[in-house]
Parts: structure tokens; sequence; C-alpha cells
């Protein structure tokens, strides 16, 4: 038996035809619906552990992590499933665009994987240092031009990082699946093996290309007044309030990048219909927590 675990970052189900589909617009997922057709569907699913690594040690180590601490790497004392694999003489792969696997304090996830690959970039990745001046308005969009925008969680990092995306395929979902495609292609047929995908998106910033920057919205995605990245917290208070506008804008564009990362999640499906991978591949997918956008204030 195969595994492929994928990790699709802060889903929110209420924007997910399988749970029933409870925002306004219909948003499309045509392939995380034919998934769904085929498998079991968890309605009693729930986190334990938050948030991104936490969850992470939470999946691969089965620990509670969040009772006793909030962010921090796997202890030597922790079996990861990686390394079970491989002792079981069982081949793990990593491909994921998730940076904080590879920063300060996040050691010991990756390690024992007998392949891994990083697509480099998203949120405050420190990846490139050019156009020092990126465009304003879009600085603007994911509040980078604020004060308070500077060290570690520099906004502006991610500005740096997409400057030259042209095209879908240059994104973030667009590249992770591709490439666990391409592993499949070349590995599907040498059994056995454990595939863990971890795709950031749908995380913020919630930037994304057309047709999905247009797919539920009518106004103009590029309008400085409109913002891509809001800060945690309440949205009818605060520094991190949002204008009605902007936050049918914020959910618009989740929509969005969910509809994109859909899409590139049917490339990988498509490569296990290709070879015949269903009859012996168990195939999760899952995500580490939601997230709010504009509930309950």
């Amino acid at each position: 038996m195969n595994c492929i675990f994928i990790t699709v970052d802060s889903l929110n189900r209420h924007f997910l035809r399988a749970y029933g589909g409870k925002v306004e617009m219909e948003v499309r997922t045509p392939n995380i619906d034919r998934l769904a057709a085929r498998a079991a569907v968890f309605e009693r699913h729930f986190a334990g552990s938050l948030p991104c690594m936490p969850a992470r040690r939470e999946f691969f180590a089965g620990v509670q992590e969040f009772l006793w601490r909030p962010w921090g790497p796997m202890e030597p004392f922790d079996e990861p499933l990686a390394r079970v694999a491989r002792r079981g003489g069982v081949v793990p792969q990593l491909v994921t665009d998730h940076y904080h696997y590879f920063q300060h304090g996040s050691h010991g996830y990756y390690e024992d994987y007998m392949g891994y690959e990083l697509i480099r970039g998203h949120e405050y990745d420190t990846w490139r240092t050019t156009p020092r001046r990126p465009d304003p308005n879009f600085l603007r969009q994911i509040l980078a031009d604020q004060p308070e925008d500077t060290g570690f969680l520099n906004r502006a990092a991610y500005a740096r990082n997409v400057a030259g995306f042209r095209t879908e395929e240059d994104f973030f979902p667009a590249k992770v699946f591709s490439r666990a495609a391409e592993w499949l292609r070349e590995n599907g047929q040498q059994q056995p093996w454990l595939l863990v995908i971890d795709s950031f998106d749908v995380h913020e910033p919630f930037h994304c290309p057309e047709p999905y920057a247009s797919m539920y919205t009518d106004e103009d995605p590029t309008d400085p007044e409109l913002i891509l990245w809001p800060r945690y917290g309440r949205v009818d208070e605060g520094s991190s309030r949002l204008t009605d506008r902007q936050l049918a804008f914020v959910r618009a564009q989740y929509a969005g990048k969910l509809t994109m990362v859909d899409r590139w999640l049917g490339v990988l499906l498509d490569e296990m219909d290709r070879q015949g991978l269903w009859a012996n591949t168990l195939l999760i997918l899952t995500t580490d927590h939601g997230h709010f956008l504009g509930e309950h204030g």
C-alpha cells in the first residue's frame, strides 16, 4: 500500500461543496468534489494543535503539541512518520512550499525524508532581494507599506518574491502539484512509497492571477484600496478592521485561490488515474486548521 498525504493550509469548510458550501458564492472545486465522491468524507474531524508547525508535529509525530508549547521542532524522542516509513522499507518524499519547515526553531520535520523539495517564495520567505522597491500599489494591498512592516515578518518580502510572476504556472499551487505529479511519474510504479504534499495555499496573502482574481468579484483586483493580506483580528474594529467592500473582496480572493489550488490538485489526480494507482494507494486530503473570513466578526 502506498500513501499520498495532502495538506491544503487554512481551509474554511464553508467554501467547500463537499461540506455544504455555505457561502454566498458557489465556489468551484471540481477536483475536491471528484475526490469526495469516491472517498470517505469526515464530518467530525477536529484540529488538535494550532497553528502551522504544531499541527505538523501532530500530523507527523502523533503529539498534541499545542497543549504545552506554541511552536517548536521535532523533539529527539519523537518518531517522525518519514523515519518510521524508511525503517519499514517505504520511500518517503516531501513536496512543499511551506517554508516554515525550514525556519529557525522548526528543525526535524524534513530531515528523515529520502527526498524533499521546497518551492520558494511564499509569505515571509526571505528569498528575493530585488526589486528593492516593489510596486507601491501592491505593497499597499498587502499592507506592506505600514511602519510596522519591518524585521523578521516583513510583508515586502512577498512582493519581491512574486514580482516576476507572469502566468498561473508561476504561482505556488501550480509548482507544488506539478512537481508532485512529476514525482509520481518517476516513482509511482516503484512501490511502496509515502508522498507528502504540503500546499501552503490557500494561506494568505490571498493573491492569485487571472482568471481566479476576477472569478468571484466584479472589483478591479489591482485597486490599491482592496486588501489581499488582512491582519489577524476582528474585521469590525481595531487595526484589523475591514470595510464591507474590503471584506467581500478578501472572501472573493480566498475563493479564487481555492479554485486555483483545486485546478492543480486535479493534475495529481489525473496522474493517479493514468497510472491506475487508486487500487493500492491511500490518499488523504486534509488541512492544518480553518481560517475565519469575517464570521463572528
